[in-house]
């Protein structure tokens, strides 16, 4: 019989009503305690060994007389994370070349799943761009009764071997498993259901185009993708979101039909190809502000083809698609970490409110965010894709932070449509193994903020802006400015940083909008 496996938080015996389903289906349903978790041995891993145990399961199940020796996966959230982390497993495994190639055999039993709400890339889920998302990891650690386990998060603020089975090793040469893109031993067809603000949206889209583009023949451009708008943000934020659960009733009616289709071709030994089951690559909702702006799915081969458009921040904090034609230019603010900018909206769960947000009021009266608005768009613009801003950046202290929210202003309102932060001493990248070296005073760094994949549809009339500052708590950990690793300075000595925008011609800090044309 065809299996499908589902790896569960909150214990497997919670899952009959899932069993039950995938068993009118036709399907042997495994369920899978997380390491240290309810019925299972050993100790809380946080996902670090959820591949080689997946495996370990599959090699039990193909072992069984009711097995045909292929399985699915299923998981939702933090269990589709664990479920993502399969593939990862293989590379881990450890031993000689003969073992890595053993158990790269059995993750090929593996065919297909549906993965909802999860990524697979480790550390970046964690420190975002260097920061912490405090809330969501230390918040979750304590929900499932593991507050033990955040002081080994906060050891591990460098990328190491500890993210290795989580993310792949990308910084060393193995004699049996070179440096390569930890996706490369994919070889299996998934559903992958994530959202705009869901707290593993960005990093979901990131882990689909990474299998798509390195990954074996039977994953490579064999994936699809669902971005509905919220994912975990089921409350929505202050825009209504018509027909949001269409995507997952459209992927709970396909699900079924690739699992079995994947696990009959592999019989077969024949490739399996998902386009011929499912009618389109990806399936997305287009965001906007509603009142017939955006708000609607589109379903596509890919994304749309987009082009960069620029905004420039300018003088009289104004942004502008013209090349600044003053030479140079600077915007200062004290950023006090004992009282750091609150969190109100965006890519959040413990976190709430969610979603778009109106940020008026968490900006009024503060002096330490650096607002820059466009005049009224003359024409609607569109996006998808990924945002960046960059900034020409100095500061007096060692570190700090820097932050970026993109906002659509209309009737009052300086609505929230994504966020993005970068820590300093961590500016060199994700998969740096140690701290950048510390900021000089009144040295100016060029920095680049991921603010992550959207897509939104200003309206005509409205204005786009951009609020920079140094802090979004409880989102991100607060940057204390003193250079110290958040394991290492258990006083959290505060220092007021003194930090600084520059923009002119010398210095073009800018807004990277993926501009689409929506008649592609």
């Amino acid at each position: 019989m065809d299996n499908s496996l589902y790896s569960n938080t909150n214990g497997k015996n919670t899952l009959d009503s899932e069993g039950g389903y995938w068993n009118n289906l036709g399907f042997v349903f495994i369920g899978q305690d997380f390491r240290g978790k309810h019925g299972s041995n050993g100790s809380y891993s946080f996902f670090r060994t959820a591949g080689n145990d997946s495996l370990d399961t599959i090699v039990w199940m193909m072992n069984q007389t009711w097995s045909n020796q292929y399985a699915t996966i299923v998981g939702v959230s933090a269990d589709a994370l664990n479920q993502y982390a399969d593939i990862i497993g293989a590379t881990q495994s450890g031993g000689t070349e003969e073992d890595f190639i053993y158990w790269n055999g059995i993750l090929n039993h593996i065919r297909s799943g549906y993965l909802e709400l999860g990524d697979g890339l480790g550390k970046n889920t964690v420190y975002q761009n260097g920061a912490l998302r405090t809330c969501l990891i230390e918040g979750w650690l304590t929900t499932i009764f593991e507050p033990e386990y955040i002081p080994t998060i906060w050891e591990n603020e460098a990328f190491s071997s500890y993210w290795y089975p989580l993310a792949g090793n990308w910084t060393e040469w193995d004699e049996y498993h070179p440096n390569e893109a930890q996706w490369s031993v994919a070889n299996l067809s998934l559903i992958n259901l994530a959202g705009w603000y869901d707290i593993f949206g960005n990093n979901q889209i990131a882990t689909v185009i990474a299998v798509n583009n390195t990954a074996d023949i039977e994953a490579k451009g064999n994936q699809i993708l669902v971005v509905d708008p919220g994912g975990h943000c089921e409350e929505g934020g202050e825009i209504f979101w018509g027909n949001r659960s269409f995507g997952v009733k459209e992927m709970d009616k396909y699900a079924p039909i690739v699992f079995n289709a994947s696990v009959e071709a592999a019989i077969k030994g024949e490739f399996f190809n998902v386009h011929d089951y499912v009618p389109f690559n990806v399936l997305f909702y287009m965001l906007g502000s509603g009142k017939g702006i955006g708000n609607y799915w589109v379903a596509a081969e890919s994304f749309p083809p987009s082009t960069s458009l620029h905004y420039y921040l300018s003088d009289g904090f104004t942004l502008t698609t013209d090349t600044p034609n003053f030479d140079k230019h600077s915007a200062s603010y004290l950023y006090d970490p004992t009282h750091p900018v609150i969190t109100r909206g965006g890519n959040n769960l413990l976190c709430q409110p969610c979603g778009p947000w109106d940020q008026t009021n968490i900006e009024k009266n503060r002096t330490d965010i650096l607002t820059w608005k466009s005049p009224p768009l003359s024409n609607q613009i569109s996006l998808v894709g990924k945002i960046i801003v960059n900034l020409f950046v100095s500061s007096d202290r060692i570190d700090t932070d820097f932050t970026a929210k993109i906002l659509d202003i209309y009737d009052g309102k300086m609505m929230l449509v994504q966020d993005g932060i970068l820590r300093m001493r961590w500016r060199n990248g994700d998969y740096a193994t140690k701290k950048a070296p510390d900021m000089i005073k009144d040295n100016i760094y060029m920095i680049a903020i991921d603010v992550g994949y959207m897509s939104y549809i200003f309206a005509k009339g409205h204005e786009i802006g951009i609020s920079i500052s140094s802090s979004n708590y409880p989102r991100f950990s607060v940057n204390y400015n003193n250079g110290e690793l958040i394991i290492d300075d258990p006083s959290r000595n505060p220092k007021i940083a003194n930090n600084t925008i520059h923009f002119g011609e010398q210095y073009p800090s800018m807004i990277i909008f993926p501009i689409i044309d929506m008649d592609w």
